[in-house]
């Protein structure tokens, strides 16, 4: 389907999900470059759920460092984009115009339990944020800052 729509002469990217197998991750880089791709990117907003990483169609997903992002960057031609990036800026904007939560990650809630299912996401969101607002000493979304994320060299 991809190539379809790429010989349509669409400037199409390939956004790829964040499998496992790193092979995968560029096996499929140079299929979007083989097919006439604008650019390739990496899904790195898969929802993982509670219970460890997805499994998408046979394949296990698993988190990307930026290390291995820099990598994919390398191993290709095309431009590239990282997909589903939500920064603590934009985060505190959605939570300051009520925006708790959008798209797909409801999905799976709506279709099992309907409106109840939902409910309960956006409850179990907010006791998340809750608990790490508490565990991080803010007293309000919009407070919130980049100053306690530190991140560990890889």
């Amino acid at each position: 389907m991809f190539k379809k729509i790429t010989d349509t002469g669409a400037k199409t990217v390939r956004i790829v999900k964040p499998y496992a197998d790193n092979g995968k991750v560029r096996d499929q880089f140079a299929f979007a470059e083989d097919a006439g791709a604008f650019g390739v990117g990496m899904d790195i907003d898969h929802i993982f759920g509670e219970n460890g990483y997805d499994v998408v169609i046979g394949e296990t997903m698993t988190a990307q460092t930026t290390s291995l992002l820099a990598s994919y960057v390398e191993s290709t031609k095309l431009p590239f984009v990282v997909k589903g990036v939500l920064c603590v800026f934009d985060a505190k904007k959605c939570a300051e115009i009520g925006a708790a939560a959008v798209g797909r990650s409801m999905l799976p809630h709506l279709e099992s339990k309907g409106v109840e299912g939902v409910r309960e996401l956006l409850e179990n969101v907010g006791n998340e944020l809750r608990y790490i607002m508490s565990s991080t000493g803010f007293k309000n979304p919009a407070e919130i800052d980049d100053s306690v994320l530190w991140m560990n060299p890889v």
